[in-house]
């Protein structure tokens, strides 16, 4: 009978101490803090860790400045846009004051969410919010606002072009490897497409939807003659580089949307400084949660070109027999790193 009644004490004890977690993690915990920030991010690779990690530090500058505490509840989706709905969803629950999302599944999985309860998200590291549905006049995008990491197709086509030294007029085979139910990577598959013929450049596009189909994509690029393959920011492939670079044998220069990504597995990057795209989102959230502005009369940040920065693999080229042209050094970004 003791025994019994030991155990049933015990569930009633652990009964109660969850119901006081529960509240401890809603309502109750917010009081210590001014404001009280959700971060849904797709997934863990640098380019997004970056956006993150500048999106905190920054907003945390800001209100320290303002005399504002501030407490931050971060949750990775690991790639799986259905976790990324629960994430959104259960942030929302615990009445969160603004939620930051990292690239697209999740913020459009925070806007579906947050529009019942009109709470604040401010992206970053999207592509082109306008396509994703995440930015617009509509009334239901109301609470929405952020950052693109959108780069122009003419600064991709000049800086290929520049490391193949070949002049405008002279027709150039470029592969274009991406994951096909990525929104960010089929807008700019559309975006190259699109302009392919004003850059005299014939597009080989070759995509994949999970890892497994990397070595067989990167087979068939070699096997149509590309000179070179261009990878943007997408998500699955900027976590997986190292298998492009050990799938890419005959050295194809591979040039990426991502600093981060060519670091581990490509030869030249031109990419927006994601710390920097975390904290141009965080100056937003900062003008919504102090002054009450309204999310989309803030606009979308889209970084200009001069803004962009370079990165160079010298020592992969290299050891690839790829020649970097001495122009590519000097080249008109805000930032050209050489490793």
């Amino acid at each position: 009978m003791k025994s019994r009644i030991s155990k049933l004490l015990l569930a009633t004890i652990c009964t109660i101490t969850i119901a006081l977690s529960g509240l401890a993690l809603t309502g109750c915990s917010t009081n210590r803090y001014d404001f009280v920030i959700g971060i849904n991010s797709f997934m863990q690779h640098p380019s997004l860790n970056e956006a993150r990690d500048g999106f905190q530090t920054r907003l945390t500058e800001l209100m320290d400045a303002e005399g504002k505490s501030i407490r931050f509840i971060y949750h990775n989706a690991n790639g799986d846009a259905a976790m990324a709905t629960t994430i959104s969803t259960n942030l929302v629950a615990r009445r969160v004051d603004l939620i930051n999302a990292i690239a697209t599944p999740s913020a459009q999985s925070a806007r579906d969410v947050a529009s019942v309860t009109q709470t604040p998200v401010v992206f970053s590291a999207i592509t082109c919010p306008v396509n994703a549905g995440l930015y617009g006049p509509s009334s239901d995008l109301r609470h929405m606002t952020g950052a693109s990491d959108q780069v122009s197709v003419n600064s991709i086509m000049r800086l290929i072009r520049e490391l193949l030294s070949t002049s405008s007029d002279e027709n150039i085979t470029l592969g274009y490897l991406y994951s096909s139910d990525e929104n960010n990577s089929v807008i700019t598959r559309n975006n190259l497409r699109a302009l392919a013929g004003t850059y005299n450049v014939t597009l080989v596009e070759r995509s994949i939807t999970g890892i497994e189909g990397i070595p067989d994509a990167m087979l068939s690029l070699r096997n149509a003659n590309v000179q070179a393959i261009y990878i943007s920011r997408d998500n699955r492939l900027a976590s997986n580089m190292q298998n492009v670079y050990n799938n890419n044998p005959t050295h194809i220069p591979v040039v990426t949307g991502a600093v981060a990504m060519a670091e581990t597995g490509g030869h030249v990057a031109i990419g927006v400084d994601f710390a920097d795209n975390g904290r141009i989102a965080a100056e937003k959230a900062f003008d919504i949660l102090i002054s009450g502005t309204v999310p989309n009369s803030l606009g979308i940040h889209i970084a200009p070109d001069e803004s962009l920065e370079l990165f160079i693999h010298q020592t992969r080229a290299t050891a690839h027999g790829i020649h970097i042209p001495p122009s590519l050094f000097n080249w008109n970004v805000a930032n050209v790193s050489v490793i």
